[in-house]
This record gives structure tokens, C-alpha cells and sequence, in this order.
């Protein structure tokens, strides 16, 4: 029988937590559509410093992952083509080498199907962790199976008897995102604030120390209770630390968000092992038993202590990039020698005439959301043919700096193009007068100068962005650019001097048909937009999906990235004209020989630096360029 420690009344116990979350594929510091090498992410370079940090600790470590692992940067083909050649997935190959006590569920997992999401974990050797997903979810009087190899918790013991419990949730939206996937396999999802309280009312007892890993953000979505760490909190206040994910964000003790309820903390990462979290927990023994008693303070007294770490911060205090890990970089070898020939060199066709878009007026400057691009004609009328000749097509941005430029199209340029792998071309119903209200949505981050990025609830208060009387450029914030669409099959003024709800003047159909408020069109759209955000936009208001007739050439439905491709392998010689875009334009700006002046000073360095404002976040004005 093993001894049971000995502790006394006072001792303390510190043990250390580094995880990562939405790496997106991210398995090598290399961006794969973009065919280039990248200093600040890439998980065999969070590999290099989360074992300086393990090595420094005297200590245990537990290495853990919040989600988002399976989808994102091109690496969709080792979940479809090539799932059998590479098992598991390269990123949880690299995960393996690392060393990963646990991965929790994220909501891109379920993208490719449970099938293949359970396929792309067969060798990882971890736990992995999903609480709330289950088959008869609905049903409270049967008795909820898990997914295969999928557990609620698990937990750790440390030798001296401290007990850890590690609780895994995901985003009930997958319900929304993923639903057609779910239901076919037999699951569903629930509430996440409840089923970790129930699960929290099953541990407790069993451990001193409860660990969430949850991928979720801060906010609920989609008006879904329990979607968000908020609503998880206010339930489970006794949780120790929140471990979060999903939107990208780097918060950390630091962060206005970091402390839920006055009780609990939230941490949460960059996208692309673009950072990992640190996090260190102190018990001490009273009573008889381990307690963490100053969970909630920001200082250094706390017995919760997060940071998280960047690799951009990385690499400028060492004054050199990190290091790639080599035992990661050995075991990704061949994954990523085959995902950068793929991209490469599989030819779709060839492009002519010049890029798709051309570079901008102002350095620094997005393009895509300063006018009506050829992207937008280009991508709209693909998904107008595809989805049955709809009337309008709602080209979502995804990404700013996306173009295809002159020459070969690569399997590389469709996977920048259509960034999100398994989003689909669908079909939907609506009034002219909610087709307005869509754009309105769409329109309305320009003039938000907040930091960060616009507001999580997507105000339609938001004043004018611009005062023509004094301002020469388009303030727009750091957008969410997968939140953004352009509309192609109509012609359409932008007018940022008035507040969002206004700003939009839709002139006609480019056939000629006239525009009416009250008819009824058909919009191309994107699966995401039909689950997630119209819902959102129309506050739940009825509108019609339609389903879109099955192709032949297109076994696995009206995929993005299979329905440019198939577009362009079609067209004679498979080559692309430059489409000319200018279908919709800002109005009453009332710009004159001032704007080229700025335009100058905002290209030159030199005079750029004698600007204190943010730019492209706050308007230049013409007090500003006056004395330059």
C-alpha cells in the first residue's frame, strides 16, 4: 500500500499550466496559402519556449490545448485527400513530441464530421476532453453516452496529494455551425454553464483544484445561453481558473476581462500558436485539506497568477527569432514537405490582366474594404451560379490581405481565397428590407476607433464616420474581417457621414431590374452566415433557407474551396479574366486637393511620423496635414 503524504498545516504547493489554443493548423511557423515562413507563429516555436518554461519550473507542468486544432491554414487536405497518410493529425503529431497531457474539443473539430475528427486523434496520446457533447442530449431521461475516447474530466493527483480536476467544454453554437454534422452522426450539443455545473457537482470532493478548459470566449453568441465564459461562471463560481479560447484574443491578468464574477479568471490565446498561456496555482494546506484561498487578486499575492506570451514579445526581447523545436520540426517533416508542394504546384488555371486587387492608395491601407474590388465580382459571380442563379451573392472579406495575383493559380491561391475550408455556398430567402438591414451590419465598423475591435455586440448606434468638413481619410477599426460581406448583383452607395442604419442606398440590380424594399430576393451566403449571423442581424426574424440542388462534380457539397476550383477548371484554357468590380462606392465625401495631400504624407515615412493619430483606426483631417 503507498504511503499517504504527509503534509502540515501551511505548506504551499505551486504547479504551472501552459496551454495553447486555436492554433488552426498552425503545426510549423510557415503560413501554407500564403507558401511563406512566419516569426511569430507556429507551434514549433511556442514548442521551443513552453520547454524553457517547463525546464525554469521547479515544479509540475501540465501542457494542455483548448481547441481549434483541425482546420485552418490549408491544412484541410490531411483531413479529407490525405487523412490515412498522415494519422494523427500533424498538428497533434507535434503535440505528441511536445508532450500534451490533455486537448480539449474546439468548434472547428467538428467541422470535417465526427468520424474524421475522431479518425485525426487516432495516435495522440493524451486525454481529450468534451463535456457537453453527447448522443440523446435532448432527451434528459436517457442516459448520455460521450463520444468515443472522449471523457467530461480527468484528474491529476500531484505526490504530495494535491487533486486537480481538468473539465472540458465546448461552444453549444456547434449546434448552429455544424448542426447537419452532428445530428447525422447521432450527437448534440448543450448548454455549457450547465453541464459543467453538473459536472462540477460529480468532482467536487475529488479534487482541491478545478481547471475549466473551455472554448469559448468571454460573451455568450448567437444569443445562446451558456455559450459564453460569463455565463459558465455565474454557475461555477468555485471553479479555480477559466482556461478560454475561440476568439483569438491574448487576455491575461493584464486584461479588463481576465476576472469573471469578481471570482474567477479568464485567460485566453492569439490564433496560430501566435502565443501560449501561462498560468501558476498555489494551494496551501488547511484544515487538512489543499485550498487555493486568493484565486481572484492581480497582484503578487495571488494564488492564481496568468500571463500570456507572444511570440511577436518573444522574439523582440531575445532580439532574434525563437527557435523552431527540432523534435517538432522532425516529426512535421513530411506533412509539411507534402502541404507546401500541394500548394505550390497543383495548378488550377492561370489569372490574367493583373491581380485581383491591385495595392492601395495609401500604404497601410486595406483595399478591400476601401472600395468595390474585382474580388467581389469574382467571388459573387461563382456563388450566384452555384447556388441556382440567386439573385444577390454576399461575398464574405474572411481575410484583408486577400488578392490572387497575375499568373498560375495554385491550390495555395484557392486556399487563401476561401480561408475558412469547410464553409459552403448556401441559399437564403429575404425581404428588401432585410437585405438593408444585413448591410447596414456589414457597413458599420467604419469610424469605431476603439482598440481591439468593434463592439462584441455590433451596435447599429454607431454615429457618422466621417465629417466632411474636416476629415481626408476612412477611419475603420480592427475589424473581425469574417464578419464582413460585399454584395455583388446590385448596384450600391455607401454614405459614412450619416449613422449606421442609413448609410445605405441600394440604386438597382446590375440587369437593370429596379430594387424594391418590400420584394422578395434570393441571396448566395455562406453557411456561416445563415446559421450564426443572420439570426443575430434579423434579432430571430423569419427568413427562408433553400436548398441548393446537388452537382455531380461536387460529391462533398457546395464547399468554397471545391466550388472555385471547379469554376476555373471550367473556364476555357482554365484561365481568368480580372474582373473590373464598381458596384458600389462611398458618397458625399467631398474630398478635393487636400485629399492628395494627405494621401502624400501618409505614403512618406518621414512626414507619417509627425502624425499622432491612429491610422487607419481615427479619420487624418485637414488640421492635422496643415502644418506639414
Amino acid at each position: 500500500m503507498q504511503d499517504q503524504p504527509i503534509n502540515h498545516e501551511g505548506d504551499q504547493c505551486t504547479f504551472q499550466i501552459l496551454f495553447t489554443s486555436d492554433v488552426h493548423g498552425a503545426f510549423r511557423n510557415f503560413n501554407y496559402p500564403f507558401v511563406k515562413e512566419t516569426d511569430d507563429t507556429g507551434i514549433n516555436k511556442i514548442a521551443t519556449l513552453m520547454r524553457e518554461d517547463e525546464d525554469a519550473f521547479d515544479g509540475t507542468t501540465y501542457i494542455l490545448d483548448i481547441g481549434d486544432i483541425l482546420q485552418g491554414n490549408g491544412t484541410g487536405v490531411f483531413m479529407k485527400d490525405k487523412q490515412d497518410e498522415f494519422t494523427p493529425f500533424p498538428l497533434l503529431e507535434a503535440y505528441k513530441k511536445i508532450g500534451y497531457d490533455i486537448v480539449s474539443l474546439g468548434n472547428h473539430e467538428f467541422n470535417f464530421g465526427v468520424d474524421k475528427m475522431l479518425r485525426a486523434f487516432e495516435g495522440f496520446e493524451g486525454d481529450i476532453l468534451c463535456a457537453n457533447v453527447f448522443k440523446d442530449a435532448s432527451d434528459t431521461n436517457s442516459e448520455r453516452t460521450l463520444l468515443p475516447r472522449v471523457k467530461p474530466y480527468v484528474i491529476r493527483s500531484l505526490k504530495n496529494g494535491l487533486r486537480i480536476a481538468f473539465i472540458g467544454v465546448v461552444s453549444p453554437n456547434i449546434m448552429s455551425w455544424d448542426k447537419e454534422k452532428l445530428i447525422r452522426a447521432g450527437y448534440s450539443a448543450d448548454n455549457a454553464a450547465t453541464i459543467t455545473k453538473e459536472v462540477m457537482d460529480e468532482v467536487r470532493g475529488q479534487a482541491d483544484v478545478y481547471v475549466l478548459m473551455g472554448h469559448l470566449h468571454v460573451d455568450n453568441e448567437l444569443g445562446t445561453a451558456g455559450s459564453g465564459a460569463r455565463d459558465v461562471v455565474a454557475l461555477n463560481k468555485d471553479l479555480t481558473v477559466f482556461l478560454g479560447a475561440h476568439f483569438h484574443t491574448a487576455i491575461d491578468d493584464s486584461h479588463p476581462d481576465s476576472l469573471l464574477h469578481g471570482s474567477v479568471k479568464f485567460v485566453e490565446n492569439l490564433q496560430y500558436a501566435g502565443s501560449y498561456g501561462k498560468v501558476l496555482i498555489t494551494a496551501t494546506f488547511e484544515n487538512g485539506k489543499w485550498v487555493v484561498k486568493n484565486k481572484a487578486e492581480r497582484n503578487e499575492q495571488s494564488d492564481v497568477k496568468t500571463t500570456v506570451i507572444t511570440l511577436a514579445d518573444a522574439n523582440k526581447a531575445r532580439g532574434k527569432v525563437v527557435p523552431n523545436d527540432p523534435e517538432v520540426d522532425r516529426a512535421t517533416q513530411e506533412a509539411h514537405d507534402f502541404l507546401v508542394h500541394y500548394m505550390t504546384f497543383a495548378r488550377i488555371g492561370d489569372m490574367c490582366g493583373g491581380n485581383l486587387i491591385a495595392p492601395p492608395e495609401i500604404v497601410g491601407t486595406d483595399r478591400i474594404v476601401l472600395e468595390s474590388t474585382p474580388y467581389v465580382e469574382f467571388l459573387g459571380n461563382i456563388m450566384i451560379q452555384y447556388s441556382g442563379n440567386a439573385d444577390i451573392a454576399a461575398v464574405a472579406i474572411n481575410d484583408l490581405g486577400i488578392n490572387c495575383e497575375e499568373g498560375k493559380i495554385t491550390k495555395s491561391t484557392i486556399a487563401k481565397l476561401c480561408v475558412y475550408e469547410t464553409g459552403t455556398v448556401v441559399k437564403v430567402e429575404l425581404s428588401g428590407a432585410q437585405l438593408l438591414r444585413w448591410m447596414e451590419w456589414s457597413y458599420q465598423f467604419y469610424g469605431v476607433i476603439m482598440p481591439g475591435t468593434i463592439p462584441a455586440d455590433r451596435k447599429t448606434d454607431q454615429g457618422p464616420a466621417i465629417n466632411p468638413k474636416t476629415d481626408l481619410t476612412i477611419p475603420y477599426g480592427i475589424i473581425k474581417s469574417y464578419l464582413l460581406d460585399q454584395f455583388w448583383g446590385i448596384d450600391y452607395d455607401v454614405d459614412l457621414t450619416k449613422p449606421v442604419g442609413s448609410r445605405i442606398k441600394i440604386n438597382h440590380f446590375l440587369n437593370g431590374k429596379p430594387f424594391d424594399v418590400n420584394g422578395k430576393y434570393t441571396i448566395a451566403t455562406s453557411d456561416y452566415r445563415e446559421s450564426a449571423t443572420l439570426p443575430t442581424i434579423l434579432k430571430n426574424e423569419a427568413f427562408r433557407s433553400i436548398p441548393i440542388d446537388p452537382m455531380e462534380d461536387l460529391p462533398d457539397g457546395m464547399l468554397y474551396l471545391d466550388v472555385v476550383e471547379d469554376w476555373i477548371s471550367k473556364q476555357p484554357g482554365q484561365v481568368v479574366n480580372r474582373p473590373k468590380g464598381g458596384n458600389w462606392r462611398f458618397v458625399n465625401l467631398g474630398w478635393g486637393a487636400e485629399r492628395a495631400r494627405a494621401v502624400e504624407i501618409l505614403n512618406d515615412p518621414d512626414l507619417r511620423a509627425k502624425l499622432e493619430t491612429p491610422f487607419p483606426t481615427a479619420a487624418i483631417t485637414k488640421e492635422q496635414i496643415a502644418g506639414i
